[in-house]
């Protein structure tokens, strides 16, 4: 059993090394000592981000296999059981994407705190009970 759910905004941050690096450095820290999971999605949702930065000229391709080398190296549980109806009725009552309601309901249907740096799935966590890291 992991500790919690780890999102995308998290590893990309860390990956990144964007303005919240200190935050998901912890975060990345924390998945490595206490085990980490996410939806099966964030395998594409990670390189799909990584894409849009070499798109707009601020990655190149080699560096971004890099960060995928990194990602792939996380401990990460994926878990595969979406419920795609569950999801729906998740991203509409708290106006998320359907991938952020994933995450929201993997720590749901486990019981356990979610890891993000997405402000509005953090509102959305708390309004569904959910305990937050940080």
């Amino acid at each position: 059993m992991t500790a919690f759910v780890l999102d995308a905004s998290t590893v990309l941050a860390w990956l990144l090394k964007d303005t919240r690096q200190n935050e998901a450095d912890v975060l990345i820290r924390r998945a490595r000592n206490e085990g980490a999971s996410a939806p099966r999605l964030m395998a594409l949702e990670v390189p799909n981000g990584l894409r849009n930065r070499i798109r707009r000229g601020m990655l190149s391709a080699r560096e971004r296999d890099d960060l995928i080398g990194d990602f792939l190296q996380l401990p990460i549980e994926w878990d595969d059981e979406a419920d795609v109806p569950a999801l729906v009725r998740a991203s509409e009552r708290h106006d998320l994407t359907i991938y952020d309601a994933a995450y929201l309901d993997l720590a749901t249907r486990r019981g356990i705190a979610l890891a993000t740096l997405d402000e509005r799935l953090a509102k959305a966590a708390r309004v569904a009970g959910l305990a937050l890291i940080p």
